[in-house]
This record gives C-alpha cells, sequence and structure tokens, in this order.
C-alpha cells in the first residue's frame, strides 16, 4: 500500500476517479466513456446481428438451361392444308355401296342388288337387267389354222388376218363389228345396237364369231359358239370369249 498524501494532490485526485469508475463499473452501472478521456474506448460485443434479409449480390447464377426452352404448350395451332378432306371413303374391294362419308363406291347396273360386302348379286333373278355389248379388243394367231397365213396380197406377198367380230343374241340376226385391217391385236371398242337380259347372257343366249375378213368369204378365226357367261361377270361388267386361235374381251353396261 502507498499513501494517497505521498503523490500529490492532482495525482490523488486521478488515482480516486479511476478507483471510482472501476467500482461503478463491477456493480453494473453505466459509466460514460466520455467522461474521461483517459478510458476513451469501443466496445467489441463479438456477435453479429441477423436482419434476415438476404444480400442482393448482382451475379445470376448459371444453372446450364438454355435460354428459351418451350414449354409443352406453346399455343400455337398447326398448320392443316385447306385441301385434305375430313373423311377418306373407304372403297377398297368395294363396288357398290356406301362409301363411308355420305357417298357410294358405285352402282349396280342390269337389274343387280348390292350387297352389304359391297359386291353386286343376280341371285334369284331370272331374266330382265338389259345391258349393251361392246367388243372391246381382241387377239388372233398370227397363222391359221392350217399353219399358212391368214391372206395373200399383191405379188403374193403374204399379210396379217383383217379381224373382225360378231354376235347373235338367241334367235336374232348376227350383227358385225367393222374390220381392223393387217393385225393381230384389234381395237374395236364398237357397241353392238342389240342389247342382251341377264338370263340370256347367263343361258348362254349369246353367240359370238370372230373371222378374218375377206372380199369372197370369211376365214374363220373363231367359229360361232355359245358365250358361257358367268352371274360373276355379268356384275363385273366384263366377259372374255375364247377358241384355239384368238379370243374378244367384251365390256357391259346397263342400259
Amino acid at each position: 500500500m502507498f499513501c494517497m498524501k505521498d503523490l500529490g494532490p492532482s495525482v490523488a485526485r486521478r488515482t480516486l476517479c479511476a478507483l471510482a469508475l472501476f467500482s461503478l463499473a463491477r456493480c453494473g452501472m453505466p459509466v460514460d466513456p466520455g467522461a474521461d478521456a483517459g478510458t476513451d474506448a469501443r466496445r467489441d460485443t463479438g456477435s453479429v446481428t441477423d436482419s434476415g434479409v438476404v444480400e442482393d449480390t448482382g451475379v445470376l447464377e448459371d444453372t446450364g438451361a438454355p435460354a428459351d426452352v418451350p414449354t409443352a404448350d406453346s399455343g400455337v395451332v398447326a398448320d392443316v392444308p385447306s385441301d385434305v378432306p375430313s373423311c377418306m371413303p373407304r372403297c377398297e374391294g368395294r363396288v357398290c355401296g356406301d362409301d363411308g362419308c355420305g357417298g357410294v363406291c358405285g352402282m349396280c347396273g342390269g337389274g343387280a342388288t348390292c350387297t352389304a360386302m359391297g359386291t353386286c348379286t343376280l341371285a334369284g333373278m331370272m331374266g330382265g337387267g338389259q345391258w349393251s355389248i361392246t367388243a372391246v379388243e381382241g387377239d388372233v394367231s398370227a397363222r391359221n389354222g392350217t399353219g399358212g397365213e391368214w391372206d395373200v396380197g399383191i405379188n403374193m406377198t403374204f399379210r396379217l388376218p383383217d379381224p373382225k367380230v360378231c354376235i347373235t343374241v338367241g334367235t336374232g340376226r348376227e350383227e358385225c363389228s367393222g374390220f381392223i385391217n393387217n393385225t393381230i391385236a384389234p381395237s374395236w371398242n364398237y357397241r353392238f345396237p342389240s342389247g342382251v337380259d341377264t338370263a340370256q347372257l347367263t343361258g348362254g343366249m349369246l353367240r359370238v364369231r370372230l373371222a378374218d375378213d375377206d372380199t369372197a368369204f370369211d376365214d374363220t378365226i373363231c367359229a360361232i359358239a355359245p358365250a358361257m357367261v358367268t352371274m360373276a361377270q355379268v356384275t363385273a361388267g366384263r366377259f372374255e370369249f375364247r377358241c384355239m386361235l384368238g379370243g374378244v374381251t367384251f365390256r357391259l353396261t346397263a342400259r
């Protein structure tokens, strides 16, 4: 211990003040640090106050995703061509009846009726159904029945036949197309004036003759013979007549 009086009055007073301040601090009393310049110090509490506000650093995070990613529903309507029909007819394997779009795949002629399967039928018919007959085209062997040439021309030159086709319906008279000169592949497209009904066609009452037209008399290619036409050929509107030396394709159309 030392004696205050030995320190002098000025030093003694400062020492007393410092002791007093120390005592107040120990007791929790607030101390004004500005009261004495010698005790002026900043207090460091050592704790950071959390305000709950996220600081905006101004840096954008790179997620690795493309900048423009389309959504599932872009709202863009596909461009559908205006000429695409809203309904496609279904006529494969059908020759008549409904096509599924309000139309028909075809009509049955000659009194035939359309079945649910889209085919024409003559079932139960014994007659009726008038048809027109057209000789469309034919074919002829390059040589006649004896193996020789069909025609002899000027200066004994040999020539191909001049084919024509004839038909007879029932007991009627024979009707013939014009001839096609010097060919073995005639194309007549000749429509005969007389018609024929379903019963006559399927009953063998249509007779056909194919000949080489000549000045004096015709050379026979196919002798007159019944055309055996089936109901399936009638409904198809097409049939063929053949013999050993040639043949003719006919087309049937409803009258």
